[in-house]
């Protein structure tokens, strides 16, 4: 398969996942249900040249997004924080008081909230999958329950200065075609750009081992990110954020499309070693854990997990033991009663720890330790707090 960021070389396939279920972030109301997800094959290849990865096995028949995929964060204070601040930020930059943006994607809107509270003018949420309960906070915040076109990018009452896609792009097939519908919107109408996905140097660096799912197909090093904008005229320098678990791309203006050269846009030669050892690196941290829950089942411990997104998802799909993890716990409502795809694990709320007489609660995201800590505590729960 040819790279679908740079084009320049095939796709070299480092590590094969098996099948797992379709969506992680797709919830259901019975237990039976969960156990019965559908589910498709990951193997990662990765691109010599740009550093790009993606699912070869993928297939985007299997995927339809639609009202009920939960995968909202802000029920946390930790994000919240972040998002807060990143909101401040893009309104400032951006100079957005008086003016309109656009998010692709964007679900209940919580994020575009943010940015009105911080002094946007006029927001515009366009995602098929935004759910009926979305928030809407005032008569200039709307959703609309479809894909975004150009002539959304000038549609509004304000002047658009911003077109924005956060955690959408690793979700797409033809990332190219993605950001080239973006800036070109962006370019008509002399808006910026700002896109943020997870951090795949994050995986392989830092042993994300549990950030791999089907719905993403694509995953973004900081070379690859770069390359890809620089090619729809978006130079940008990427930026790590939230403990390096993110990556985003920023500008003010559009340039136009120029002729792209690969090699100026090579991946960090250390990516190679990190692709090449991932396989090895997941089966060790696979086997650690199973030794890990073999031992607490043996000695009748009690287990939950902390956070029922991709990374408990894929961890419980991995690891499965029904015996010894009772539970996974979340903090967001909408997913509490509900069963983890594949394993068909419930799902309960941090109050519930209070009654679930539990050994052990691992966390699924180190970056959530103190807060699940202290939320823990708060509940009544004396369980030793690790990390995946």
């Amino acid at each position: 398969m040819r790279c679908p960021v740079c084009h320049s070389a095939d796709l070299d396939v480092f590590f094969d996942a098996g099948v797992q279920p379709v969506f992680a972030n797709v919830l259901y109301d019975t237990r039976e249900e969960a156990v019965a997800a559908p589910k498709g094959r990951i193997r990662l290849g990765g691109c010599p040249v740009c550093g790009f990865v993606h699912n070869v096995d993928f297939d985007p028949n299997l995927v339809a997004y639609a009202p009920g995929y939960e995968n909202s964060l802000h029920g946390s204070p930790t994000f919240n924080a972040f998002a807060d601040e990143l909101a401040s930020g893009l309104v400032e930059r951006h100079n957005l008081n008086g003016a309109r943006a656009v998010e692709i994607g964007g679900g209940r809107a919580e994020f575009m909230g943010l940015l009105m509270e911080a002094g946007l003018s006029e927001g515009l949420v366009m995602d098929p999958s935004s759910p009926d309960d979305s928030l809407v906070n005032s008569a200039n915040l709307r959703i609309e329950r479809r894909l975004f076109g150009p002539e959304d990018a000038a549609a509004g009452e304000h002047p658009t200065r911003l077109l924005l896609s956060r955690h959408v792009l690793e979700h797409v097939e033809a990332p190219k075609d993605f950001v080239g519908l973006m800036t070109n919107a962006a370019r008509q109408v002399d808006a910026g750009v700002y896109v943020e996905v997870p951090n795949g140097l994050w995986t392989l660096r830092d042993l994300g081992v549990w950030d791999v799912i089907y719905e993403h197909c694509s995953y973004f090093t900081p070379g690859a990110l770069r390359a890809l904008m620089a090619q729809a005229g978006a130079e940008t320098q990427p930026r790590e954020a939230y403990g390096g678990q993110f990556l985003s791309a920023e500008t003010s203006k559009v340039g136009p499309e120029a002729d792209f050269d690969p090699a100026q846009y090579s991946a960090d030669p250390e990516e190679a070693g990190l692709r090449a050892r991932f396989g090895e690196t997941f089966a060790s941290i696979e086997t650690r854990w199973r030794e890990h829950l073999a031992s607490a089942a043996a000695e009748g411990r009690r287990l939950a997990i902390w956070g029922a997104g991709s990374k408990g998802t894929t961890f419980l799909n991995n690891l499965s033991a029904e015996d010894v993890i009772l539970y996974a716990v979340d903090v967001n409502a909408r997913k509490v009663g509900r069963y983890i795809p594949g394993t068909g694990h419930e799902i309960i709320s941090p109050d519930a720890l209070r009654d679930a007489d539990l050994d052990e609660i691992v966390v699924m995201n180190p970056i959530y330790q103190a807060e699940i800590a202290s939320m823990a505590k708060a509940a009544g729960s004396s369980a030793e707090v690790t990390v995946v």
